[in-house]
């Protein structure tokens, strides 16, 4: 297992964090496009103007200045400090010394779809975040195919990660046996993969970063 301390720095490492420092580096270029951006609408005044106008006379609509002076990313609310900046770094590349497996589950785990688990209702919950890795063990597959061929031929193809999620709330509104084993068998399996992902995780503590 793994401290608290750094279950909520992984917490807020594949959620806040990631929402905050991992944006698209487009986005200033395009609120500065946005800002210099002239949305040109005829207007029925100019027009008449510019038709009954003297050759030698200026059009009314002429553009007869242009804004030149630079504009500066203002940033964005909830960037966080420098020191969540430093934090954010150090986790990535700590995160970076673990194996593909490993980094896959943290994501997953610590993510969204875990969070998600652990605020549903009814059985969802009491399973709560190892339920967003059940598609990565084997149980969890079999699982998720059980129920595969009622969803083919739909207009949207359904994953693995949302049979698993409709088999969790049908077995606790009409549980079955044979769903109950293999649900059983998947979190056994989930909880065995996330334990390695901490074992590793514990592992990368005192590792120096590559230079």
């Amino acid at each position: 297992m793994i401290s608290t301390r750094d279950q909520a720095d992984l917490g807020w490492h594949f959620g806040p964090g990631s929402a905050t420092y991992e944006r698209s580096t487009c986005g200033p270029m395009l609120d500065r496009a946005s800002t210099f951006y002239v949305r040109h609408v005829p207007d029925p005044e100019i027009a008449a103007a510019r038709r009954a106008r003297k050759p030698h006379e200026p059009d009314p609509g002429d553009i007869t200045a242009r804004p030149t002076a630079e504009v500066r990313d203002a940033g964005r609310a909830g960037q966080g400090n420098e020191d969540r900046c430093v934090q954010h770094g150090k986790m990535s590349r700590r995160l970076s010394r673990l194996p593909p497996e490993g980094r896959a589950v943290f994501a997953i785990y610590f993510g969204d779809a875990g969070s998600k688990w652990a605020q549903g209702p009814g059985l969802a919950g009491r399973i709560g975040r190892l339920g967003s890795i059940l598609h990565l063990t084997e149980a969890g597959q079999r699982l998720a195919r059980r129920d595969e061929k009622k969803t083919r031929g739909a207009a949207v193809p359904v994953s693995a990660e949302a049979r698993l999620e409709t088999a969790v709330v049908l077995q606790d509104l009409q549980p079955q046996p044979a769903r109950e084993s293999l649900l059983s068998l998947a979190l056994r399996q989930a909880q065995e993969l996330f334990d390695r992902a901490c074992v590793q995780w514990n592992d990368t503590a005192n590792v120096p970063d590559k230079r």
